[in-house]
């Protein structure tokens, strides 16, 4: 193996390991959840990797942030907040209240969401969210993509659902 080669290979494990130090994979630009107390809810290297190869954004060049939905996230009229991570959030939607627009790619309609920061956490959350959920018949273990559109004129998230079925994560339409 020449140096050239060397380099390469040496460059792309860099490259690797720093993608998942920062929980943001290096080449696709989706920033994962962290992982939280409850280890059933914990995505695998193996599983970030499939969701990673996973192009459901509508363009590239948009954030996706990456969330395994908790029981919380989802029961219901008082569905509680999907937490963002402080990075992704901080780099792309900012530190304070204000109105979030949720749509499908793939169906019809928008939710209007609050998105809320404070020294204890960040995430989106309210009424909207609730009927977001119901209305899309998101579940538990479900994992939802949020890409944060960065060409509309107010701040919008075209959520991707994926459902694991026979082992692999299927988008839902």
């Amino acid at each position: 193996m020449n140096l050239q080669s060397k380099l390469n290979v040496k460059w792309k494990m860099v490259k690797m390991i720093l993608s998942y130090v920062n929980d943001v994979p290096f080449e696709t630009g989706y920033y994962f959840c962290k992982n939280g107390p409850m280890s059933e809810y914990h995505l695998t290297k193996e599983e970030r990797e499939e969701i990673s190869s996973i192009r459901a954004p509508v363009q590239s060049r948009n954030p996706v942030f990456v969330q395994v939905m908790h029981p919380s996230h989802v029961r219901g009229k008082k569905a509680g907040l999907v937490g963002l991570s402080s990075e992704f959030a901080t780099k792309y939607i900012g530190t304070f209240r204000r109105e979030i627009i949720l749509q499908r790619a793939s169906r019809k309609g928008t939710w209007h969401a609050f998105y809320n920061s404070n020294k204890f956490s960040r995430g989106i959350g309210g009424r909207g969210w609730c009927s977001f959920v119901e209305d899309n018949g998101i579940l538990e273990h479900d994992v939802c993509l949020f890409e944060l559109m960065h060409d509309a004129r107010r701040p919008t998230m075209t959520v991707h659902v994926l459902r694991k079925a026979r082992r692999h994560f299927v988008l839902l339409r």
